[in-house]
């Protein structure tokens, strides 16, 4: 899941002194719409096919190129390229390491691989999805919670009503899920009926999140008008317990996603229909 596994190593460059028609011939016949500019092995900028449209053919790549190139290197995650393509609304990424061109990253590549981890009944992206935004989170020493949702007697449904059945209840709870999606809250179709809910926040307001999602079950009207219901695991990291994890590896946002899990197991036998498991 990060960018070396799918970025085109060695890409196409062109010296920062070479002319725009050299960079324009480069770009036609290798059929590529940019071109990295290097000075002495370097990155310095970018030349584009709309950098070439608005430059005069006699002038030399510096003056057509753009400078600030948005540049990620080859062991960001897939996440973290989506975030800034969407972002600045580019097409490439430059891939670069110790400030060397290593490769480049294109959207249609970048969206090809993500579609690989998105579920095919509900649209919600898969656990990998949330397990690297974690990362990303322990890396940057932010909290955030886990927050995972386990339907209660979910195989009844299934054995009462039929497997299309059950799976239009898990696209109502995904669809449900997907309006609490925000800057700060991310959610994932673990597997099954259970979803995982990733949240940059405290601990509080993971557990207030926790309760509205409770409530939000008990008052939705269902399908045939069962009482569907849920069960809440949750676990928070802050800068007090964050120190005990390796944030190079993801075994630890998996030991806490599956913390998460057992809590919410423990969660059906408890009033609120939640817990909060401790570090």
């Amino acid at each position: 899941m990060i960018i070396k596994q799918i970025m085109t190593p060695k890409p196409f460059t062109i010296d920062l002194l070479s002319g725009v028609m050299k960079a324009e011939r480069i770009m036609r016949e290798k059929r590529i719409g940019g071109l990295p500019v290097i000075d002495n092995g370097t990155l310095v900028g970018i030349i584009t096919s709309r950098d070439i449209k608005k430059a005069h053919p006699n002038r030399i790549v510096a003056d057509a190129m753009t400078s600030d190139v948005i540049v990620l290197g080859p062991h960001n995650t897939l996440w973290e390229a989506q975030s800034l393509m969407d972002q600045y609304n580019i097409e490439k990424l430059v891939i670069v390491n110790n400030k060397k061109v290593v490769g480049i990253l294109t959207k249609s590549d970048l969206f090809k691989e993500i579609g690989k981890y998105k579920d095919s009944l509900t649209g919600l992206y898969k656990k990998e999805y949330i397990l690297a935004k974690s990362m990303t989170f322990l890396k940057n020493n932010s909290p955030f919670s886990f927050i995972f949702l386990d339907l209660d007697k979910f195989g009844r449904i299934d054995k009462d009503f039929g497997h299309a059945f059950g799976d239009k209840i898990l696209m109502e709870t995904s669809n449900m899920l997907k309006k609490f999606e925000n800057e700060n809250t991310f959610v994932c179709r673990f597997g099954g009926d259970e979803f995982v809910l990733l949240l940059n926040d405290s601990r509080q307001k993971a557990t207030a999140l926790a309760v509205k999602l409770i409530r939000k079950f008990q008052t939705k009207k269902w399908p045939n008008n069962l009482d569907i219901s849920a069960s809440v695991g949750i676990v928070h990291t802050d800068q007090q317990n964050m120190t005990q994890y390796n944030p190079e590896k993801t075994f630890w946002v998996e030991e806490l996603l599956n913390k998460a899990s057992l809590a919410s197991t423990a969660a059906k036998q408890a009033p609120k229909k939640y817990v909060v498991q401790n570090l």
